[in-house]
């Protein structure tokens, strides 16, 4: 649980000091006033890196020479005070004081679960989005995937400068493929065990959030989930010659997708654009459970602009199924909802920001 988050030229931000309450917190203010900044300083250091930009720097409050993030936080009866600084150098974390000398060991500290309007491309995008999407998920809670994924890269960039070569060195190609395998198995894995979990529980999410319910289902495709080491050895030996005139590994976990289905159809050729949201919703909600089952600490839930398309009665929902998780909720407007419920209203005109509790 996140209690206090300061900001020191981050994006918009001078100097911001907001104290956080441990059920919902509504962000409110016009576009482009700052709601996001907010976001995405939890969401940078929950997750070491920015869900907005690849480039650092970009994040540093324009005519300063660096941005801070300080986040306190309760963890297992805990006081934590974990701080990010972003310089033209680098990025520096520290927790309680303490450099962090490997960015690994910041990954766990605070998880958040984003939910970001663009976000529901996911649905028609390239598989690699969706790869990406679900490894964010499981690295949160396993930092041995984090490791695996890391090695199968590596594995896959040396194996594909190989197959670039005129001349193949036959024994170093079969123990990186060796290795590979080794890697992608538990990988897929992880991997399949996180949909298998998103297919047990979404139903009974989606039916809470919604007035009438729509079946989904998520199909992990694979050539590596549930083949034993010997059948992808055969299967890579088969494919050698293919991947040498190709130059490139055409089988592995790096070709993996997830189909989001309704009723056996993707649901970006079926479903409305309302619809593919409380889809993506669901996915979001039924994650901070996974996270809360594997880690035994629910993640902290953030939603952007969530609520400008949903009607009244999902919008109620929606809150309903919220009500034991830290929520940061950004919208543009005071809602009506939020008048009965015990929620820690901030507003906020040009990055300055006043509380107001309900």
């Amino acid at each position: 649980m996140i209690t206090k988050l300061s900001l020191s030229n981050f994006r918009s931000y001078s100097h911001l000091e907001l104290n956080l309450t441990p059920n919902i917190n509504v962000i409110i203010g016009k576009n482009g006033h700052g709601k996001t900044n907010i976001l995405e300083a939890i969401y940078f250091i929950s997750n070491i890196r920015s869900h907005r930009t690849r480039n650092d720097l970009s994040m540093i409050k324009h005519d300063s020479e660096y941005a801070r993030i300080i986040i306190e936080s309760q963890k297992n009866d805990k006081h934590n005070k974990i701080m990010s600084v972003i310089h033209s150098k680098g990025k520096y974390f520290s927790i309680n004081n303490q450099s962090i000398k490997k960015t690994s060991e910041m990954l766990g500290m605070i998880n958040t679960v984003l939910f970001y309007p663009t976000e529901t491309t996911l649905f028609s995008d390239s598989p690699s989005v969706r790869r990406n999407f679900f490894d964010v998920e499981i690295g949160k809670v396993s930092q041995i995937y984090t490791y695996n994924f890391q090695t199968f890269n590596r594995l896959l960039k040396d194996r594909n400068q190989m197959l670039k070569r005129e001349a193949l060195d036959d024994i170093l190609f079969e123990m990186i493929t060796s290795e590979m395998i080794d890697v992608q198995i538990e990988i897929s894995k992880r991997r399949f065990i996180l949909i298998q979990y998103i297919n047990q529980n979404i139903q009974a999410v989606l039916d809470k959030l919604l007035t009438q319910s729509i079946p989904i289902n998520i199909q992990y495709k694979s050539t590596v989930v549930n083949q034993d080491r010997d059948a992808l050895k055969i299967s890579y030996q088969k494919c050698k010659q293919r991947d040498i005139q190709l130059k490139a590994t055409q089988d592995g976990i790096h070709r993996d997708d997830y189909l989001i289905l309704s009723d056996d159809i993707e649901v970006s050729k079926v479903l409305s654009q309302g619809q593919i949201r409380m889809v993506l919703l669901a996915i979001k909600l039924v994650i901070v459970d996974f996270i809360y089952e594997k880690s035994g600490i629910k993640p902290i839930l953030l939603l952007d602009d969530v609520m400008s398309e949903l009607d009244a009665d999902n919008q109620i929902n929606l809150i309903n199924a919220i009500q034991d998780v830290q929520t940061i909720i950004t919208t543009t407007e005071t809602l009506n909802i939020f008048e009965k419920q015990n929620v820690n209203n901030i507003h906020i005109v040009n990055s300055h920001i006043r509380n107001e509790e309900a």
